[in-house]
């Protein structure tokens, strides 16, 4: 007996799928496609395999894969022939004993895949709130115009990722904004184009605070100088919204007049640490320091520059200076020269002070000065420093001076005599305006010209009159 079945070469399969388009190297210029599709109605006898055609843009189709007998294959990836940037059409039809169906509809492919990660992706600056990031485009685009970047971020430590809405393609920048004061955050970044995002890049860390300010300019430890070293000391920032983790002292290039670059202190991770020596300096050269502080957010711009002749500071005059004249209206005084000009080659000149206050700058042949800005009355405390090209060193010791009259010589009497001694006795002299007699000195010679010599010390001893 024969058995005959009625069939028809299987049903249009329906419009293929893109499942996958990928490369190996982006550097390449071809990709591969991978395309699917459903078995569709057999019509009486079992499909036994498919044909899936293929056309470049606007090309003629061409078979790329012939499966007969193969129904179980519903999958095929093109390796061969698909470049970059180019759309490709791509239909497919089944077969059985009958023969060969008709074809699906078309799936256009654009040969494509997501572009590399962006480069570079890094924190520019922070403020209160805020973070500002910078990129550079990634290197390839995966065959499709970017379309923008996405920036993942979040509070370092959190669960769940925020995601920016799409940054321009054309923008390289960008300023989260919002954010939780002084918290840190983690960022990432991704480029986009019509087959998605790309790998993700690093993981950046920043603090949504500002960077340390209102920095003071640095200066000199005193008496820590010598021919080629000085300490300096920094201090801690007026501004800092999270605390100073550390400090960096820069010095420029010796007479160069150029901003601190060179580093010779670096205090990254020490808070503590207000101060150091820089060594190896030029005695009678010219250097600029600076400093900056880390805080959370990062480092801070250059604290204002200290600029110093590096070698060791002229010694003051040795002695006091001593009182010339006094009167209400003025006061003279003087002082010995100094014996020590440091690291310089000669004395420039001398600055005249009273307590903090300069009263004038003299010339260094100068060594007696008249000063008549006083009041009748007044207490001057006068000291005297040196200055050389490298700097003006420390004051002398205090001078106490008063601008009064000096008092009348007081009336001496003899009142007693004898062969070895004799006795005498003054009236007391009325005081000055604005000031007190403090005592009497009583002086003798030896009755042939010789000086003078104290025979009774009283400066201290007002009310003693014999």
């Amino acid at each position: 007996m024969l058995t005959l079945y009625v069939a028809a070469t299987p049903s249009a399969p329906d419009t293929p799928a893109k499942t996958l388009v990928f490369l190996d190297d982006y550097s390449k210029n071809n990709v591969a496609i991978q395309v699917s599709w459903e078995a569709p109605t057999d019509n009486g006898a079992p499909v036994t395999g498919y044909q899936l055609w293929m056309s470049e843009e606007a090309y003629a189709f061409e078979l790329v894969y012939d499966g007969p007998g193969r129904a179980d294959i519903l999958t095929y990836t093109v390796l061969d022939g698909i470049t970059k940037r180019r759309n490709y059409r791509f239909k497919v039809r089944a077969m059985n004993d009958v023969g060969i169906g008709e074809f699906s509809p078309e799936l256009t492919s654009l040969a494509a895949v997501a572009p590399s990660t962006p480069l570079n992706f890094a924190f520019v600056t922070s403020g209160t709130g805020t973070i500002d990031l910078r990129w550079d485009p990634p290197m390839y685009d995966g065959g499709s115009v970017l379309t923008g970047y996405f920036v993942y971020y979040r509070i370092a430590g959190a669960d769940t990722w925020e995601k920016t809405s799409i940054i321009s393609s054309v923008l390289n920048e960008l300023q989260l904004a919002s954010l939780t004061a002084n918290q840190e955050y983690t960022m990432k970044i991704v480029a986009v184009n019509v087959r998605g995002e790309s790998e993700r890049s690093g993981i950046i860390y920043q603090y949504a605070g500002a960077v340390a300010s209102d920095l003071t300019i640095p200066e000199e430890v005193p008496n820590t100088r010598t021919l080629s070293s000085i300490g300096i000391k920094f201090f801690a920032p007026g501004v800092s919204t999270t605390p100073p983790i550390g400090y960096q002292l820069f010095v420029n290039d010796v007479d160069s007049n150029g901003i601190p670059t060179n580093l010779i202190y670096d205090g990254s991770s020490i808070s503590s640490v207000l101060q150091t020596t820089a060594y190896e300096l030029r005695s009678g050269h010219s250097y600029w320091f600076a400093y900056r502080v880390l805080n959370y957010a990062g480092w801070s711009e250059l604290s204002p520059f200290f600029q110093m002749i590096a070698g060791k500071l002229p010694q003051p005059p040795a002695q006091t200076p001593y009182q010339i004249a006094v009167s209400p209206d003025e006061v003279t005084f003087g002082w010995v020269p100094t014996s020590d000009v440091g690291g310089a080659t000669k004395l420039e000149n001398y600055k005249i002070y009273d307590g903090d206050n300069l009263l004038d700058t003299v010339s260094k042949d100068t060594l007696e000065y008249t000063y008549d800005g006083v009041t009748a009355g007044d207490s001057l405390s006068i000291t005297i420093s040196a200055v050389t090209l490298i700097g003006e060193g420390n004051k002398s010791n205090p001078l106490t001076i008063w601008a009064i009259d000096v008092p009348v010589a007081p009336t001496l009497t003899l009142t007693d005599t004898n062969r070895n001694s004799c006795s005498v006795e003054w009236t007391p002299v009325t005081a000055p305006t604005n000031s007190l007699i403090t005592g009497y000195v009583v002086m003798v010679d030896d009755g042939f010209d010789g000086d003078f010599v104290d025979a009774y010390d009283g400066r201290t001893n007002p009310s003693q009159f014999n």
